[in-house]
């Protein structure tokens, strides 16, 4: 069963920005301390610490990967001290994510199980120190594979890093998922650099800083740890620039803390001739640091445990049915081996056969392996290489004799893997090359083998426990999620979902604002039997008291076992088998003959669906939903019945892919992408594409929070009546791009003479100041998204038929807003479980026709009949 492959080469070196820390001479002139508006921000998002409950801080050896491939031309690296240690005397560089071996199955940390989400995570921070002055960069892969030839597959962005201690902040410049990470060095002399954290992270409140008047140019605003002053051995303080650098408003900057780790600090001035006292400080709250332990990959039942009586856990020879290649031991609850002498030719091929009745693969899939390499990690098909194993099997009556899977690539020290054997594509764990059927037949398997390693020297290992796994299952609609926050702080709630899937974070609540306890864990029990997802995705948002947030999906699915028949319920709906049947369902409604013009939107996201409600309605277009990878099945049907000659996606490649685009492109028709790098962007093309549709000068924007679907699905329908673009923007303030279109479109608005209709700022973020409102703002706020929508109906002239969505789970409803607003309806959002009052009280005064948009994993059967008085 040997099957070898060499090691791959690794990406080439690259690199290069921020300034160093001056250091004020003895003797110079105090000024007074910069003054901060903020004395707590919360931390920004964190892509190690939401992925794996654990930072980038060097703490530990698994905070990087240190074998071969990964590091290039170190001399030294190694990390010891909390810090990353590594030499170089030519350009050298390390990966931070590692994609993994090209032709090895994908596992642990690697970057291809987890995927950076570049809307979220936006910008890398390095906490460097130099010996010297030196360019450098980080680099990011956006194919899967090292290799991949692509054009675009690789970009970076470049820093230029001073002697001594300093924090790089440089952009992720893509939207496109990206799977590796290496930081480049291009030393030309011997050099020690030393990383004390990386942070890959998005954005925090940004904090106003009052600074003393009549400062040099060259006076710098520096910030500090609460520890002391900065030495090689404890970086402790670095410079956020030269004051007439920063952008400054009279003697005023704004700080960005997004990069600062959770933490204490002040700031101060120094300079020539110039140093002030610390400032009051500054504390950055901790983000959550939710891992969900249960549901998980390894799985639920054991089939060894629940069908043999006895676990794999070589504490006893019936474990083993036969050892070949190698001299074996069992001793302290492990199997212990050495490679067996491979006659002339060194081939050796160990081997461990489990023994058990024969299993099938319907159930039992997730195989779980902790193994121990001793020797040095080596992939040479050599003597001292060949440190990678696989897993293989017989069926019977199967013509493949024996079937195999890719290459499991195995580190030095305890190791632990699981492999999902049971994937959707049975052949995906597969060696590519053989043509196997996988492990997805009916045939039960009456052997199933472990292969450790294909080192030709003696190599030792063990191997402490083996499971084959079926996946977490509910007993009885009932189910308990185990939680664990690493960084637990008093306050911390957790709000559970179900999804279909792993992405998109748009599940349907389970449970909402558990507190955390004082030890970070939290046992959840829930009740899944009126869920009618029957795999599903646990997701988890945790929130402090200071506003951090975390959002992080379970490592497997959880298997939902209908305790019962649902109840019965007398309601109308439209409503498909998932999202993209419901949106083509509503086109089928909203335009029975067709349409000359559909408006695509990713289906596993909400932002570029719901801004787009306006330009559907004014393009007389129905939005439908697509994959991102492939057009969506459903999607391609209703454009098929639909016939439309113009197609316009929403949406960058991220979103929306270039294949799907293709597709699109068949039978003649044209297609317009109108997308940007955020969803703030994108919602921003939108609005001008709007304006260039609408007759008449541009209408002000309705803004609503990024982070609410409901309230932007609330007013959606009375955005599109008006014609007025939909805008999304955080909680805080205008981003920049909802800035400028609501500058430029109030400007051209008063060139025309009159008074322009203010711009709308609506929902939740119409209950707290927003930073960048441009002239007086029309308020549209209600205590809840479902109130929220009941304010906007009332501003419209609506027919006889209201549509009811769901206030808590936007798939279904993602196209709902354009369907209002294309058949003159009202628009009103309910809960999944239960009725809202206001909308209740408001529908037994309506004398309205409804209609349920979405099925009962949406809105349950129970409530939609207690919504209708």
């Amino acid at each position: 069963m040997s099957r070898r492959h060499a090691v791959p080469a690794v990406l080439a070196a690259l690199l290069v920005l921020s300034t160093g820390l001056s250091a004020a001479p003895a003797g110079a002139a105090v000024v007074d301390p910069p003054i901060p508006s903020l004395t707590t921000v919360p931390e920004a998002p964190d892509h190690a610490s939401e992925r794996f409950g654990d930072p980038w801080d060097f703490g530990q050896a698994t905070d990087v990967h240190t074998w071969t491939g990964a590091v290039m031309h170190a001399s030294r690296f190694e990390v010891a001290g909390g810090q990353l240690i590594w030499g170089a005397a030519q350009p050298s560089h390390y990966w931070q994510i590692w994609p993994g071996y090209p032709g090895g199955l994908r596992l642990g940390r690697e970057g291809a199980v987890h995927p950076v989400d570049p809307t979220r995570h936006s910008r890398v921070s390095l906490h460097l120190y130099t010996p010297i002055h030196i360019g450098g960069a980080v680099s990011f892969l956006t194919c899967v594979d090292l290799d991949d030839p692509t054009p675009g597959c690789k970009t970076q962005s470049t820093f230029i890093a001073d002697e001594g201690w300093q924090v790089l902040t440089v952009p992720v410049p893509t939207d496109r998922p990206v799977y590796g990470m290496h930081i480049d060095l291009p030393t030309q002399t011997p050099a020690e650099f030393r990383l004390d954290w990386v942070r890959l992270h998005g954005t925090t409140t940004p904090i106003a800083v009052t600074l003393p008047r009549g400062l040099p140019a060259d006076a710098e605003l520096v910030v500090a740890d609460a520890a002391g002053p900065a030495d090689v051995d404890r970086p402790g303080r670095w410079s956020l620039g030269r004051t007439t650098e920063l952008p400054a408003v009279g003697a005023g900057v704004q700080v960005d803390p997004s990069a600062w780790p959770p933490g204490t600090y002040r700031l101060g001035l120094a300079g020539a001739g110039l140093l002030s006292g610390m400032s009051a400080p500054i504390t950055v709250s901790p983000a959550p640091q939710v891992q969900i332990l249960d549901p998980d990959i390894t799985g639920g039942e054991d089939f060894a445990t629940a069908v043999r009586g006895n676990p794999w856990d070589f504490s006893d020879a019936a474990d083993i049915e036969e050892v070949g290649n190698a001299s074996w031991e069992l001793r302290d609850g492990a199997l212990h081996a050495v490679n067996a002498p491979g006659g002339p030719t060194g081939q050796l091929d160990p081997y461990v056969i489990l023994s058990h009745p024969p299993l099938t693969t319907d159930r039992y899939h997730r195989f779980t392996i902790t193994t121990r390499y001793e020797g040095a990690f080596d992939l040479r098909d050599a003597p001292g290489g060949g440190a990678h194993g696989r897993i293989g099997w017989m069926q019977a009556d199967e013509p493949v004799r024996w079937q195999q899977t890719a290459e499991l690539v195995h580190y030095p020290g305890h190791d632990t893997m699981t492999v999902v054997m049971g994937t959707q594509d049975r052949r995906a764990v597969m060696e590519h090359d053989l043509a196997q059927p996988g492990f997805g037949t009916s045939l039960p398997i009456t052997r199933l083998r472990y292969d450790p390693n294909e080192d030709r020297g003696a190599r030792r290992w063990s191997i402490d426990h083996i499971a084959l796994r079926a996946d977490d299952e509910t007993r009885d609609g009932r189910f308990t999620v185990r939680l664990r926050d690493a960084a637990a702080v008093p306050g911390t709630t957790v709000s559970l979902f179900a999804d279909v899937d792993a992405a998109g974070f748009d599940g349907v609540p389970l449970a909402l604002d558990v507190p955390v306890g004082p030890d970070g864990a939290v046992d959840v029990p829930i009740d899944t039997r009126g869920l009618t997802i029957r795999t599903a995705w646990i997701h988890v948002e945790a929130t402090t008291p200071a506003g951090a947030r975390q959002r992080v999906y379970a490592t497997g699915p959880l298997q939902v076992i209908p305790a019962g028949p649902p109840p019965a319920a007398d309601v109308d709906r439209v409503f498909g088998a998932e999202r993209t049947e419901t949106a083509a369902e509503l086109a089928e409604l909203t335009h029975p003959d067709g349409a000359g013009t559909v408006v695509v939107a990713a289906a596993h996201a909400f932002p570029d669906a719901l801004s787009a409600a306006p330009l559907a309605a004014a393009l007389d277009a129905p939005v439908l939903l697509t994959a991102t990878a492939q057009l969506s099945p459903a999607t391609a049907a209703a454009i098929d019945r639909l016939s439309p000659s113009e197609v316009v996606v929403l949406g960058g490649t991220a979103a929306v892919s270039d294949a799907v685009v293709d597709v699109l492109r068949g039978g003649g028709r044209q297609v317009e992408r109108i997308g940007g790098v955020s969803r703030y962007a994108t919602a921003a093309a939108v609005a001008e594409a709007l304006d260039a549709v609408v007759p008449g000068p541009a209408r002000p924007p309705v803004v609503v929070d990024a982070g609410s679907y409901a309230d932007a699905l609330a007013v959606a329908p009375w955005a599109a009546d008006e014609g007025r673009p939909l805008l999304l923007s955080d909680a805080g303030g205008f981003t920049e791009e909802v800035a400028d279109l609501v500058a430029d479109t109030i400007a051209g608005l008063l060139q025309l003479g009159g008074d322009p209709d203010p711009v709308t700022i609506a929902g939740r973020l119409a209950s707290a100041p927003v930073a960048g409102v441009v002239g007086a703002a029309d308020l549209l706020s209600a205590p809840s998204p479902a109130e929220l929508a009941l304010a906007a109906t009332a501003r419209r002239e609506i027919r006889d038929r209201v549509l009811i969505a769901s206030a808590d789970d936007f798939p279904d409803a993602l196209a709902a807003g354009a369907a209002a607003a294309s058949l003159d309806a009202a628009l009103v959002l309910t809960g999944r479980s239960a009725p809202h009052p206001a909308t209740r009280t408001w529908l037994a005064a309506a004398d309205l026709d409804p209609l349920f948009v979405g099925g009962p994993a949406a809105i349950s059967d129970a409530a939609a009949v207690a919504t209708i008085p």
